[in-house]
């Protein structure tokens, strides 16, 4: 099992334009959305999905890569 990360962009939306994050794993090739609600802000929201990544002990560019290992399985064991 490969490292997890939170993740949000701009498409990560609900029916009412709230943004709630997904759970992303670098060994698997799809996110977990979550029931986290962070409202209509992006910037509020990214900022505290980067924060909760720190926490877990991810920067962004560590964060990003993950996603990178997720979305392009051929990338897995490189780094950005």
């Amino acid at each position: 099992m490969g490292r997890k990360v939170y993740w949000i962009d701009e498409a990560c939306v609900d029916e009412r334009g709230h943004y709630r994050p997904s759970i992303v794993d670098e060994d698997e090739d799809f996110h977990h959305p979550t029931d986290y609600d962070y409202g209509t802000d992006y910037a509020r929201a990214s900022e505290a999905v980067d924060r909760l990544n720190e926490r877990m002990g991810f920067s962004k560019r560590e964060a990003a890569e993950v996603v990178m290992h997720s979305m392009f399985p051929g990338s897995r064991g490189k780094t950005l």
